[in-house]
């Protein structure tokens, strides 16, 4: 009975995952070899009309003719991926022929579409959509559009469906940590009626007409309305329209985008949609709008942040709302026919123009207008963060109206650092004189800061020697985000002192005795480089969307490598193998892991040919994960 049972399982797990392929595409390759490791196939095309649930389809470094995949689906546990051997090292460049798009998903459903670089597309550069008809998006549902840079997609041609990224009728699509820019109309434009998009961490910038659109489409079908969307994590400049557009779109949440030099900020209204924009959150955003040398398609400034077209019911609190320059158009502007607006601790600021602060509603007791040059670090240069002890510090709150402020900003650093919330996107450190995030514009994705201190010392002297002073000055941060600072200073004066201390928030003065007096001034500033960051939130809960061992099978002497595909770093992950007999022969573990496990190939060298079986257990904030047994196979 027992064998019996043994049998049943392992036939089980062959059965659902067994008969999933890793396939691979190369300049190099045929269209007439197998696909398999070792035997790619060369074009797209041909690779991806072969590809079923649970499949995998890596591309190596080159530039391609684009693609489209006609109704094929992966499941909730079988997804399939398309992926770049290393990011943006893969180029599509030119849609397949007779396809105005380069890369298309046509009522396809739990596709993950990972690190490429998709441009010069004759109309969108990505597109997910339904072709079906069926307006709930039930047919294309689940897709994961992420770390892909589209951008000069349909150059000069800003009408209809010319983005960087497009999605049409596409239920629970996520598209995160994507860059967007110099597209004929709009960076990321979500359409028509399906609900659940997630709009995370992309960079978009440059783009014709809007930064991101999202627009419910009553005229194309379905019920005319976007539900439960999440727009988080933004950056969002030059653009020549809106940063964030809201049409008809309900019950959802914007929060921690940076939105600057663009000609509007963020419009909540109807055009096309079954209603206006209702029952939204719209916190912690920090807006900018500016007619800038860069922001293309140029004509009269608009509000930061407009709430028009019967858009009732919508909460807007903790955000920095500035319009800048000539123009009548307020900062906060809200046509009269709007009901249920609630809020308050916001800076609102109209300035460069005859225009007030507010229009069509006045400001709550909370409510300031600053001007930009005592809040922000930097305008000029893209610097948005605050200005320790600007009015925007600890001015916040973490409840309003029933709803929660975020407990991070865009940066993934903690809410609050300090008595309270800091208004805006960026939380300001505490213990810092600065805190200067500097956006870099790459097309590299880093999942890491770059932090950059310096120190000033004036010292103070009261002796008749001339000491020679030393010191180092290290930072420390803990899991839950305590920053800790510890300097030692060394003093050749006699007799010699050596002395360290540690602090957290505000560096204080230092004073020697017994003979001497030595009084250090100190400033501590810091660069904090967001490259790019695709971490989570602390709180939120680990999710692994998908995991990919390659090659599979293994034919000869090499390394194998395990890509996770995760929500955020996870803090730490073992990969367990058995034998067929489901005897463990292996196991690794990594901490901290925010990409691939290898596995050196001595560590596999012993390894007779057969089948073998792998597990995943992944474990954070002491709550473990497990992923199901998944086999491979090795005939070298």
């Amino acid at each position: 009975m027992k064998n019996f049972l043994l049998r049943f399982i392992i036939l089980y797990i062959f059965s659902t995952s067994l008969f999933a392929e890793t396939y691979y595409v190369s300049m190099t390759g045929s269209d007439l070899d197998t696909g398999l490791i070792g035997h790619p196939w060369q074009t797209l095309q041909y690779a991806v009309n072969r590809l079923t649930a649970g499949d995998v389809l890596i591309v190596e470094d080159g530039t391609y003719t684009g693609f489209y995949m006609d109704k094929i689906k992966g499941t909730a546990s079988q997804r399939i991926t398309i992926t770049a051997r290393n990011r943006l090292g893969t180029v599509i460049n030119q849609p397949p022929s007779g396809r105005t798009r380069n890369v298309e998903f046509l009522s396809c459903s739990y596709i993950t579409f990972d690190g490429f670089e998709v441009t010069g597309a004759p109309g969108a550069g990505i597109s997910v959509r339904t072709v079906e008809y069926e307006y709930t998006g039930i047919n294309c549902r689940d897709n994961i559009i992420q770390y892909c840079h589209s951008h000069h997609n349909s150059v000069g041609d800003p009408s209809g469906s010319h983005d960087g990224i497009f999605t049409g009728f596409a239920l629970n699509v996520t598209i995160q940590y994507n860059i967007c820019n110099n597209n004929g109309e709009h960076g990321i434009y979500v359409s028509n009626s399906a609900d659940n998009p997630v709009v995370r961490g992309n960079i978009v910038y440059g783009n014709f007409n809007n930064g991101i659109h999202m627009n419910s489409d009553l005229s194309s079908g379905g019920d005319g309305i976007i539900n439960n969307w999440l727009v988080e994590d933004n950056i969002i400049y030059d653009n020549g329209r809106t940063g964030i557009n809201l049409d008809g779109d309900s019950t959802g949440i914007c929060r921690n985008n940076l939105l600057y030099n663009n000609r509007a900020g963020i419009a909540l209204y109807q055009i096309d949609g079954a209603q206006g924009a209702c029952d939204n959150f719209i916190v912690n955003n920090t807006i900018y709008t500016y007619l800038a040398p860069t922001t293309p398609n140029t004509g009269s400034l608009r509000a930061a942040l407009q709430i028009a077209d019967n858009s009732n019911n919508n909460t807007v609190f903790n955000n920095i709302i500035y319009a800048i320059g000539a123009g009548s158009t307020a900062a906060f502007e809200v046509e009269a026919a709007v009901t249920g607006l609630q809020h308050d601790y916001n800076i609102v600021g109209r300035f460069g123009g005859s225009a007030p602060h507010f229009s069509g509603t006045t400001a709550s007791g909370h409510e300031i207008s600053p001007t930009p040059g005592i809040v922000f670090t930097d305008v000029a240069n893209g610097n948005f963060t605050l200005i320790p002890g600007c009015p925007a510090v600890d001015s916040g709150i973490n409840i309003f109206n029933s709803l929660s402020a975020p407990l991070y900003d865009i940066l993934k650093n903690l809410r609050p650092q300090g008595s309270g919330f800091d208004i805006g996107c960026y939380e300001l450190i505490t213990g810092s004189a600065t805190n200067t995030p500097t956006i870099t514009q790459t097309s590299i994705l880093t999942p890491t800061f770059t932090r950059t201190y310096s120190q000033t010392f004036t010292p103070v002297i009261t002796n008749t020697n001339s000491p020679v002073i030393t010191s180092s000055f290290t930072r420390t941060r803990t899991a839950t985000s305590t920053q800790t600072f510890t300097r030692t200073i060394t003093m050749s004066i006699t007799p010699t002192y050596t002395i360290t201390q540690t602090w957290t928030g505000t560096p204080p003065t230092q004073t020697f005795t017994p003979t001497q007096t030595v009084t250090f001034a100190i400033s501590i500033t810091y660069t904090n480089t967001p490259v790019f960051s695709p971490t989570a939130p602390s709180e939120e809960k680990l999710r692994i969307y998908d995991y990919i061992l390659f090659p599979n099978p293994i034919i000869d002497e090499s390394d194998i490598t395990l890509r996770i595909m995760a929500n955020k770093a996870i803090e730490k992950i073992k990969i367990e193998i058995y034998t067929i007999a489901l005897r463990k022969i292996y196991e690794q573990t990594e901490e901290n892991l925010t990409g691939d496990i290898v596995i050196k190939k001595e560590n596999i060298k012993t390894f007779a040919n057969g089948i073998y079986l792998y597990r995943l257990k992944a474990k954070d904030k002491e709550i473990e994960t497990i992923i199901p047994i998944t086999p491979f196979l090795i005939i070298r």
